[in-house]
């Protein structure tokens, strides 16, 4: 019962996510314990409360420059977690290899199904409902995540991308992940276990890879970015872009995206 459980309780298991998933996780949990028991509370479920005065800072040491994430994987690295996607294989080692290749936030893909892939154009419509900004988002995919896509054993269907029942969008990041951390630590025996990375940080990896890209080449004109920005998409460099798993296989840099024209560009409303 909730008027059993004491404030030491709450630090404890604050204490215990912040250990195994990191400050972003115990600093999760902590508002949603506090949700829960200033509920109680007001309808006098409870009596006393005992999420008083448990902040970010004073109960888990958490600062606003602590929270600013900067972890980015290097290329070894990237090897490591593509082979142990490989070896855990569908739904999260699927969907680690779309974040890998896409940038996308995990709820992006996590949640996304069947009906919201247009595998012809290459494109992945969030709806509104499930974007940042409230409003329809349309996304560009690389080649190498279509391919993906249409070889899962969800390909050709409406429902949830990755799934395990067929009904509801897979759920259990977190077992995930651990599996995926173990595999990984397996392979970089006598190297020493992989420095600690949150599932966001392949997002920031991905952005780093194109920054690193971009400050590499010549700069376009704005009119010249904009006219083509609608027939442009990502795919990673070399010839075709089939051979993006073999670069983060074979010592490649994972920080050689570029951006190329698509063979078909999608229709627009106005076309």
């Amino acid at each position: 019962p909730l008027s059993q459980v004491s404030r030491s309780d709450i630090i404890k298991r604050l204490e215990q996510i912040d250990h195994k998933w990191g400050k972003h996780a115990a600093r999760h949990a902590l508002a949603s314990v506090r949700r829960l028991f200033n509920w109680a509370f007001d309808r006098e479920r409870i009596n006393t409360l005992p999420t008083l005065r448990l902040s970010d800072s004073n109960t888990l040491g958490i600062t606003q420059r602590s929270l600013r994430r900067q972890r980015v994987l290097k290329d070894d690295e990237l090897r490591d977690v593509w082979a142990a996607a490989d070896e855990i294989g569908y739904p999260f080692g699927p969907l680690v290899k779309v974040l890998l290749l896409n940038g996308q936030r995990r709820s992006d893909w996590q949640l996304a199904r069947g009906d919201e892939i247009d595998a012809t154009h290459g494109v992945l419509t969030i709806p509104a409902i499930r974007f940042k900004m409230g409003t329809a988002h349309e996304v560009p995919l690389a080649a190498k995540v279509v391919e993906i896509l249409s070889s899962l054993p969800t390909a050709n269907t409406a429902g949830p991308i990755f799934t395990i029942d067929g009904r509801e969008a897979y759920k259990s990041v977190h077992d995930g992940k651990d599996r995926l951390d173990k595999i990984i630590n397996k392979r970089r025996a006598g190297q020493g276990p992989i420095d600690h990375f949150v599932v966001h940080d392949l997002r920031r990896t991905f952005a780093r890879g194109l920054l690193t890209w971009a400050s590499s080449r010549p700069l376009q004109s704005s009119s010249s970015v904009t006219r083509n920005r609608a027939c442009m998409r990502p795919t990673i460099c070399r010839r075709t872009a089939s051979r993006s798993a073999t670069r983060l296989t074979a010592g490649k840099s994972y920080s050689c995206l570029s951006w190329s024209r698509s063979p078909a560009r999608r229709p627009t409303s106005s076309s």
